[in-house]
């Protein structure tokens, strides 16, 4: 019996989904999961291969856990005091996007990478890169 068999109940019926396009960036990701031996458990199965969209957070997060955002913000020592013990679940306490200078769709990034065990986040090709990379590399620095 062959990996795949033991994988998959042959006497299903089976739906592929592709897409037309293809993602160079992802490709080593890809080649990673296959290369997953068939008896180790695969990481993030409930999520990618049962499809639970339900948001889950990270491990390491529990409801009381906090960020210090101040680094992220302004020089204003108003802002800074205010945002120094956020509860991370709780996005009524995050500053808002305009008080980190992000627009809409990063300040979403960011909610979604910090709440989420997976998070899919995809900037338009060659775009705030460097912004994203300081942008992390600062707030991971506040740990």
């Amino acid at each position: 019996m062959n990996r795949l068999t033991r994988l998959i109940n042959l006497s299903q019926n089976l739906t592929i989904i592709e897409t037309k396009s293809y993602f160079e960036a992802y490709r080593h990701i890809l080649k990673a999961l296959q290369r997953i031996p068939s008896n180790e458990q695969f990481p993030f199965a409930d999520i990618l291969l049962k499809l639970n969209v339900q948001p889950t957070p990270p491990d390491y997060i529990t409801p009381t856990t906090t960020y210090n955002f101040t680094s992220l913000l302004s020089n204003a020592t108003k802002l800074r005091n205010n945002f120094s013990k956020v509860t991370v679940l709780d996005q009524k306490q995050w500053p808002t996007n305009e008080q980190l200078q992000l627009n809409p769709k990063q300040y979403e990034a960011l909610i979604l990478a910090l709440t989420n065990k997976v998070a899919l986040i995809q900037g338009r090709k060659y775009h705030n890169i460097l912004f994203h990379t300081n942008f992390d590399l600062t707030f991971a620095s506040n740990f």
